[in-house]
């Protein structure tokens, strides 16, 4: 485990280890550190961004999807020759461009049952960057399994959505707050999105990411939602839900604190 920085690194983050809040501790913690991001779309893209120039150790990323042109408004990783190719693979190539000093781990294919578990056990933080349901469902059933830190995030036409969830032993889970599947889920083919809104939504969730490893405030389960039209934010304090299918029978939970 890296216990100290280089002098290159020392320069490269210095304007970030000047706040008193970080500082060179809390930048050995980002260097140390796995972040697992599923999802090099929208969300992903800016979210590896900011991880990548903040000086995470290690990012694994993973996306099974290619890139498309109609990809590219939004998606601000990748470049018009780039269409065709893997957005992990390609993503880890752009990455390593920017920033060069982070270990970069490729997952080209799909999440499922069999892959998950294996991979966010790997992780210090999970990043849920995907954009259906079925896939969320099986990154917090992990997640709640092995307690890993989940940062979920979601956006579609003018609205987006941060969700923050430590996976302590009485925090809620996302299938506490989203109890069903939806029959009728919105989605960037049918209902379109504006590219700046998932870049704020992916750059929240980097900077949570770096406020959790750097031990920065106190990380409480949250729900922020983000109306870009008339730029507000609302702030939902969440709770668990004692019949919640996915983690109501988490081991230790402690049924007092219902």
């Amino acid at each position: 485990m890296n216990s100290t920085l280089s002098q290159p690194e020392k320069l490269r983050y210095a304007r970030q280890m000047l706040l008193p809040e970080l500082g060179e501790n809390g930048q050995l913690r980002l260097k140390q550190a796995q972040v697992l991001i599923i999802g090099m779309g929208g969300l992903g893209c800016p979210a590896a961004m900011y991880l990548a120039a903040a000086g995470i150790g290690s990012l694994v990323i993973a996306d099974f999807d290619t890139v498309e042109r109609s990809n590219l408004h939004r998606q601000i990783l990748y470049q018009d020759y780039q269409i065709g190719r893997n957005k992990a693979q390609q993503g880890a190539i752009n990455l390593h461009a920017m920033a060069p000093d982070v270990s970069y781990h490729v997952v080209s294919e799909k999440i499922t049952a069999d892959n998950v578990f294996s991979l966010v056990s790997d992780a210090d933080l999970v990043l849920d960057c995907t954009d259906n349901i079925q896939t969320r469902l099986l990154i917090n059933q992990a997640c709640v399994n092995l307690q890993r830190p989940l940062i979920s995030g979601a956006a579609i036409g003018f609205k987006g959505q941060l969700l923050t969830l430590p996976m302590t032993v009485n925090s809620p889970c996302y299938q506490c707050i989203y109890h069903s599947t939806p029959d009728d889920q919105s989605s960037c083919l049918q209902d379109g999105v504006m590219g700046p809104l998932v870049g704020v939504i992916g750059s929240m969730q980097a900077l949570q990411g770096i406020k959790y490893l750097s031990q920065i405030g106190c990380q409480e389960p949250k729900l922020h939602r983000f109306n870009a039209i008339n730029m507000q934010w609302q702030n939902l304090a969440l709770t668990v839900d004692p019949n919640c299918p996915a983690c109501a029978d988490k081991p230790l939970r402690n049924k007092d604190a219902y």
